[in-house]
């Protein structure tokens, strides 16, 4: 069997880390969302506050999903991160575009270094079992 390379290791444990994390952002933006500091949140934001917190409950399950799939060899966890990424990425250039400039090039960077690593060819064969010693 090809061993788990350290890139998809430490992949996983960011998206999960990032999963974790997000859940905790979305439960504080249920207990604040009729805060005065929230206000000029929702001047900002084009969907209702209920939809915005459901997609972000939803973003950070997925990451954790994803984090777990990738430390447990599933094919489908890459494809979905990415899957993933691109509908959260349209999704922020629709809702903070006057944030947009601040966090696109980073984003997109460490995006683009995910894709790298995940798809590299050792990546690959750890995902499909296609390695050279799996036969042993």
């Amino acid at each position: 069997m090809t061993p788990r390379p350290t890139s998809i290791t430490v992949i996983g444990w960011l998206e999960i880390v990032g999963g974790v994390i997000g859940l905790l952002a979305a439960l504080g933006m249920v207990a604040r969302r009729n805060g005065p500091n929230m206000l000029p949140t929702l001047e900002r934001i084009v969907l209702p506050m209920p939809i915005h917190i459901a997609i972000a409950f939803l973003g950070a399950a997925l990451g954790l999903v994803c984090g777990i799939g990738l430390l447990h060899r599933q094919n489908w966890a890459r494809f979905l991160y990415v899957g993933w990424w691109l509908v959260s990425f349209v999704y922020s250039i629709i809702i903070f575009r006057s944030y947009m400039p601040f966090f696109l090039i980073p984003s997109v960077v460490i995006f683009l270094i995910f894709i790298y690593f995940l798809f590299r060819p050792v990546a690959t064969q750890y995902f499909t079992g296609n390695g050279a010693h799996d036969n042993l």
